[in-house]
């Protein structure tokens, strides 16, 4: 049997990507402070961020994180969009409110589940 490594701070690949990330993300749908944000990075290593529209406490945090080190974190955006027309709109306004010029994974998420 494999043993499991128990250290978050531990990077894996994720899929086919090539992207080294945290064993553990962190998602701004809960009301994360900036604080915890920064205090995930620091004490845990958590470098993946799935970031949603209106949780400003996330935003805030990756805003400051992007300035000083963009290359060390992956930040994940999301849209419902299953048909393509408001994709691109949905994509620029995560990069202009995260002050970023590119996203690592945008996700397809489904309202209905």
């Amino acid at each position: 049997m494999e043993q499991v490594d128990s250290d978050l701070r531990a990077r894996r690949v994720l899929g086919r990507t090539g992207l080294e990330v945290s064993r553990i993300g962190l998602a701004g749908g809960y009301k994360i402070p900036a604080g915890a944000v920064e205090k995930a990075i620091a004490e845990y290593g958590i470098n993946y961020f799935y970031w949603e529209t209106r949780k400003p406490g996330m935003g805030a945090a990756l805003r400051s994180l992007s300035v000083r080190d963009r290359q060390s974190i992956v930040i994940a955006v999301q849209t419902y969009d299953h048909i393509g027309f408001w994709l691109r709109g949905s994509v620029e306004k995560a990069l202009r409110e995260l002050a970023i010029d590119h996203v690592d994974i945008l996700l397809l998420v489904d309202r209905n589940s």
